[in-house]
């Protein structure tokens, strides 16, 4: 109960990015991106939360997509 509690509860964007080794942040954007279908306006948000707090900017984040066969977030 407890896993499937945590599971639904909203994640803290900057706290995830507060505990990411410097210089992991992509491989826990692309982690990020293969663990969500990126059907919805909320997994978007998500990402592009996350890529902020990363300090990526939309040409790093469109390669990670791209790389990884998955459409931009930015269109």
């Amino acid at each position: 109960a407890f896993v499937q509690s945590e599971m639904g509860a909203p994640v803290d964007v900057s706290g995830l990015a507060r505990q990411v080794p410097q210089g992991f942040e992509r491989q826990v954007y692309a982690m990020s991106l293969l663990g969500i279908d990126l059907d919805n306006r909320q997994e978007a948000q998500y990402l592009h939360n996350l890529a902020q707090e990363f300090r990526m900017d939309r040409e790093a984040v469109d390669r990670v997509h791209a790389k990884m066969g998955v459409p931009s977030i930015y269109g």
